[in-house]
């Protein structure tokens, strides 16, 4: 009778042991999917992070430094200089193409130059100021003259001068990557300026 009670007992406690075994079985499987879970979500947030991170890095690089990544040369073709009155600045080209053209007087005879639009302190776009005649930084305050000189500010140097040719057919022709030296303001090297005759008076 006691080992009939005891025989008993032990069949009867056998699906609980099983049935515990069993439910800490699951329990592994379980675990082990929530930890890939976390993990990847883990990489998936590294991931959006970096990518955001690695864009906004490329977007600074390019406001500062358009011509980065760029190993195509680019001419813009601005018109003509009859485009141009004396003492003109054509302002289009800024957005899409940082530069700035200008004609001006210079003795007896007049010049079309291409200047780049950014400072040379921080590289800000320039604003031309019609009113008073000058280019001026919106971020600290530099002043630039129709020339593009440095007259006030922070800037150490002018704004830069682009080449600028005439071609055969009478077009503008401007190099955004071609850029000359301070000098330029004051030399006019060849390419830097496009010299255009003065018309003569005509007398009734």
């Amino acid at each position: 009778m006691g080992e009939a009670g005891t025989n008993k007992r032990l069949s009867s406690s056998t699906p609980a042991v099983r049935d515990s075994a069993r439910d800490a079985g699951c329990g592994m499987p379980r675990r082990s999917w929530l930890r890939r879970a976390v993990v990847r979500l883990q990489t998936l947030a590294f991931t959006v992070f970096g990518t955001v991170g690695g864009l906004w890095i490329i977007g600074i690089v390019r406001f500062l430094f358009p011509n980065v990544g760029n190993s195509q040369r680019r001419v813009i073709d601005v018109g003509r200089p009859e485009d141009y009155p004396p003492g003109y600045v054509e302002t289009r080209y800024r957005d899409r193409y940082g530069v700035w053209i200008v004609r001006d007087v210079i003795g007896d005879r007049e010049r079309i130059i291409a200047l780049k639009a950014r400072c040379t302190h921080l590289g800000c776009l320039t604003l031309w100021d019609a009113a008073n005649g000058r280019f001026r930084c919106p971020c600290h305050g530099s002043v630039f003259s129709r020339f593009g000189d440095n007259e006030a500010g922070p800037a150490p140097r002018p704004l830069v001068r682009c080449g600028i040719t005439l071609s055969a057919s009478g077009k503008l022709l401007v190099d955004p990557q071609t850029e000359f030296p301070d000098s330029a303001h004051r030399d006019n090297p060849p390419g830097s300026a496009v010299v255009v005759d003065r018309p003569e008076p005509t007398h009734a």
